[in-house]
């Protein structure tokens, strides 16, 4: 979902914007101590940083370790252990009561807000670190803006998670979706046009492609990037080391990327349910994982007026395909839609996935490690020799799903980005 602004037809292959509670277990404490955080997270790299008191659950299959010290020096983490350090030495964070896990994944954003240009700084801290998102992936921005933004988080002038940029926003013929009046997005029509128009995007430094499978016109009418088509554009970025992403719209939509060997669809295809289990065994043999963005249906139904009934159906039917996936052992990636959505909170996303049956060991790996996998940023853990890159909630999600949104310190390479006022 979302809108798109076209700067220009640059690259000629689609360089385009897509507009498209329960504290924790040892007791919530009065105040939260805070660190200083640094103006700039990468020129002190090197400085160390000592957490303490925290209980530590290093990833989604770990036991959780209480009153557990981590030590933190260039940027990744040095030692973990149970209890005090003899001396500290550095920056020290007294964590006591509070929860941590690896950074966050948010697998699919949007950097199109227009506050970017002026504020980028709050921007970032609204939408991604105040949620502890240390990683996340721009599924369709003005490329221009995404990568200057990016590339003054690595330059450590912002502070931000890293980014992974999927572009492109290719359509079929005619394909440009009726909820974006008045914007033509870039057609791939022909098998030949495929690869020019990918390396066009991937040239331009950008990681990877996002498609429309399916593209809504009306209730009545969708229309289909051809398969084979598909096909030439896995096989080009694919060959460029890039990963593609899929809109599907339709259950059909899903179908024939999965069939071209796409690698992520993006949404459940609500109001359609069922998928073929000839579609879901080639998911499961390929590693095809879906983005499930569960809120985002409710928030489109208010948005365009229709009645409760209708967002409880289409959420209903969301949630039910997500538990479908589930069951069928496909790999689930968290991700909402924000920058699409205005609201940025994700804590009914989690709530949702649970709803579909998923555990909060379930939810933190699709915030974890499968995406760290899918996307070859790191391992997703907070063990030794791991990039520190760690979300430390408020309350403890292992109690109550909802608490994975509340957020007291966000770190990315050692360095504390957020935490909470």
């Amino acid at each position: 979902m979302g809108s798109y602004s076209m700067r220009s037809f640059v690259l000629q292959a689609g360089l385009s914007l897509l507009v498209l509670m329960l504290s924790s277990c040892a007791g919530e404490p009065s105040t939260i101590p805070s660190v200083s955080p640094p103006t700039n997270q990468t020129s002190v790299a090197s400085d160390r940083l000592t957490i303490t008191g925290v209980t530590l659950i290093a990833s989604p299959d770990a036991q959780a370790i209480t009153n557990a010290t981590l030590v933190i020096e260039n940027g990744k983490i040095a030692d973990v252990f149970q209890g005090l350090p003899a001396k500290i030495e550095g920056k020290h964070l007294i964590a006591d009561g509070l929860v941590a896990t690896a950074g966050l994944w948010n697998c699919h954003m949007h950097f199109t807000s227009p506050r970017l240009a002026s504020e980028p700084q709050t921007v970032l801290n609204e939408m991604a670190l105040r949620y502890g998102f240390t990683q996340v992936v721009d599924t369709g921005s003005e490329p221009a803006d995404t990568l200057r933004l990016r590339g003054e988080i690595e330059a450590g002038k912002l502070s931000g998670p890293r980014v992974y940029m999927a572009n492109g926003s290719f359509v079929g013929k005619d394909g440009s979706p009726s909820y974006l009046p008045g914007i033509q997005l870039p057609e791939v029509t022909t098998e030949e046009a495929a690869a020019p128009m990918v390396n066009a995007v991937m040239d331009s430094g950008i990681d990877g492609i996002k498609i429309f499978s399916g593209s809504f016109l009306s209730r009545d009418k969708t229309v289909y990037l051809e398969p084979a088509v598909i096909e030439a554009i896995v096989s080009a970025a694919h060959d460029r080391g890039g990963l593609v992403i899929a809109h599907p719209t339709t259950v059909l939509g899903l179908s024939n990327a999965v069939a071209a060997g796409v690698d992520v669809i993006a949404h459940t295809t609500a109001p359609e349910v069922d998928i073929s289990q000839g579609t879901l065994a080639r998911m499961r043999r390929q590693g095809t994982a879906l983005i499930p963005t569960l809120k985002l249906w409710r928030y489109e139904m208010e948005k365009f007026g229709q009645p409760a009934a209708q967002a409880d159906f289409m959420e209903q039917a969301a949630v039910a395909q997500l538990r479908l996936l589930r069951e069928a052992a496909i790999p689930i990636l968290f991700g909402t839609d924000v920058g699409y959505m205005t609201d940025y909170n994700p804590k009914m996303e989690y709530q949702l996935m649970q709803s579909a049956g998923m555990s909060w060991r379930d939810i933190l790996r699709a915030g974890t490690t499968a995406p760290a996998q899918r996307y070859g940023m790191g391992d997703g853990t907070a063990a030794v020799g791991s990039r520190a890159d760690l979300t430390i909630f408020r309350g403890d999600p292992r109690q109550e799903v909802g608490q994975f949104a509340e957020v007291a310190y966000t770190v990315v390479r050692g360095e504390v980005v957020w935490s909470r006022p």
